[in-house]
């Protein structure tokens, strides 16, 4: 049985009535939950013209530490869900989960309903769910919604490992790409439902339905090659010449095995355990990216992959039992079935480590005050007590490594940084802040190493509070890319003094411009950095969050920003600088 707990939705219905007496009915969400597993630091976007990401104008809001969000006043169109982190799992959602107007929750199952026009009706059936039930008003956390949460968490990992295989096979991974391929293969796989009316996708019993799973990669193929979609052009050119079939029969038994093995859980603790262990594991994306050549030789419709499709399977569960086993056996499998003139792909012993990221390396962060640098580890910086510094640096940087394709390796990827500086233990009038948002920064990769640019329409917006309490907002033009990020080498770096002072020198009146008051200061400060689009990885735990920073704006608004970012604590002794 499922339950509809209304305790924990809320959906706000407006009627608009015309002055001739129209009935016509306004859905309208005004809050509700953002669910795989519940999402905390999701940005949730009002989607008024239905394209997936913001748009000038368009309302977004953040989902808190339980995954509630609210408008104020009320949507009325699609609800987009993207970033954040499920707290059950630990895991980031790297996905993009939409639900109609007027949903309770967003959920993988909506997602089908917006992107692939099913009705609740049509996803309840192919879902094997009981007649009635309407999954934009149920929750499926809720006590007594096992089977929908193990269905909603088996469609989250059908539509991610299919996305995330088409990103590696791309040559990028970087969120905004991923996002778009998530919401082309939610497509797919609610294009296949509807081809097949009588064939459940997953059966009341739990069976996960391979032939259409194949289905879905092969129309997600097809749908790539026509798509229309600017994010993706560059992987529709890198993917042209992909032999669909070959890649449904390479990787289907894998994601049937991790949807089967979620929907068959049969208590909450090991669907997050299961939950928690496949969506961390990239194998399958890993092997279909390494057998590239071979997906696209003239020979790849005549490749059996049997073997490596089942040692896959044995790779990408949830076991690491067997797992050396597996790659020993799949690379001997790839040297079997590479056609003649292409070399054959080598797999190494342990994959898990491809998680198309930039990976910051030994977990530590560098701070330079003038020629000076003080090296903190993550744990440290991110403890309540924090670091202690000498004074304000010039420069926070860490130093990364490339894991796999978290930029797009032809075009770049663009990104937003964001950084903000707040002093702690004032009291609230006396409180000195900044808070910065460079709107663009073009990241490219090339051997190994990042380049930053700007394009000429990116914005720097920023705004301040002196200890006088005066608030000063600034939104300033004709950036470059020095003034907030610089890439280099293997060095990413913040450039807390420099924007500063850029900023001062933009300022009209500097005695009352409030950014050259944290320059020579002393005290604490909470810090937080962030970046949209870009995935940055630790080995420490919680070390990145998905976070968010509003910059207030002179008109009224505000300027925000969501992403991948590390929240910390320094002290300054003094005000030498």
């Amino acid at each position: 049985m499922i339950s509809n707990s209304k305790s924990l939705l809320s959906i706000s219905i407006a009627l608009a009535l015309t002055a001739c007496g129209d009935s016509s009915v306004l859905i309208t969400s005004s809050s509700g939950k953002a669910v795989d597993g519940y999402l905390s630091g999701s940005q949730v976007l009002c989607d008024t013209n239905n394209n997936g990401v913001k748009d000038t104008g368009e309302v977004t809001t953040t989902t808190n530490a339980t995954g509630d969000f609210s408008f104020t006043p009320s949507c009325a169109s699609t609800i987009v869900i993207s970033g954040g982190t499920s707290i059950d799992t630990g895991v980031l959602f790297t996905g993009l989960i939409k639900a109609p107007a007027g949903s309770a929750v967003a959920t993988p199952l909506t997602s089908l309903m917006v992107s692939g026009g099913l009705t609740a009706a049509q996803v309840a059936a192919a879902m094997g769910l009981p007649a009635g039930t309407d999954v934009t008003k149920i929750d499926p956390m809720a006590s007594g919604n096992l089977e929908l949460r193990t269905k909603t968490v088996a469609m989250q990992v059908i539509i991610q490992q299919i996305a995330d295989t088409l990103g590696g096979l791309a040559g990028d991974a970087s969120p905004a790409t991923i996002q778009a391929l998530y919401s082309q293969v939610a497509k797919a796989v609610a294009n296949t439902i509807t081809a097949n009316p009588t064939l459940p996708l997953v059966s009341s019993s739990g069976v996960v339905n391979a032939t259409l799973v194949s289905a879905a990669v092969v129309t997600s193929v097809v749908q790539l090659a026509a798509t229309t979609d600017t994010v993706l052009l560059a992987a529709k050119a890198a993917t042209s010449d992909l032999n669909s079939t070959s890649l449904a029969s390479l990787i289907t038994e894998s994601v049937t095995t991790q949807a089967t093995t979620l929907v068959k859980a049969t208590d909450a603790t090991t669907l997050v355990a299961k939950t928690t262990s496949l969506q961390q594991n990239t194998a399958i994306a890993y092997i279909a990216t390494a057998s590239k050549a071979i997906l696209t030789s003239s020979a790849a419709s005549t490749i059996d992959w049997t073997t490596v499709k089942n040692q896959l399977a044995d790779l990408s569960d949830a076991s690491t039992d067997n797992d050396a086993a597996a790659v020993t056996a799949i690379n001997t499998a790839l040297i079997a079935v590479t056609p003649a003139g292409v070399t054959p792909p080598v797999i190494p012993p342990n994959i898990a480590g491809n998680t198309n990221s930039l990976s910051i390396n030994s977990d530590t962060l560098t701070f330079t005050q003038g020629d000076v640098p003080t090296t903190a580890t993550l744990t440290a910086f991110k403890s309540t007590a924090g670091i202690t510094l000498a004074g304000m640096p010039n420069t926070i940087s860490f130093a990364y490594t490339i894991n796999g394709s978290p930029i797009a390796a032809t075009t770049g990827s663009v990104i937003s940084v964001g950084l903000s500086i707040k002093e702690i233990g004032k009291a609230s009038d006396k409180t000195r802040e900044v808070k910065v948002i460079l709107d663009k920064v073009k990241l490219s990769v090339s051997g190994g190493t990042l380049t930053a640019t700007v394009p000429a329409d990116a914005k720097v917006y920023a705004y301040g509070v002196t200890s006088a309490g005066v608030m000063v907002y600034k939104t300033l033009t004709n950036t470059t890319a020095n003034q907030l990020l610089a890439a280099s080498g293997t060095d990413l770096s913040f450039n807390v003094t420099n924007v500063l002072n850029v900023l001062m020198d933009k300022a009209e009146a500097v005695s009352n411009y409030p950014f050259g008051d944290l320059l020579n200061v002393t005290g604490a400060f909470d810090v937080t950095m962030l970046v949209s689009n870009l995935n940055i990885a630790s080995g420490t735990t919680g070390a990145v969050q998905s976070l968010s920073l509003e910059v207030p704006l002179a008109v009224g608004n505000a300027q925000s920003l969501n992403g991948l970012g590390i929240k910390g604590k320094f002290t300054l002794e003094s005000t030498s600088r």
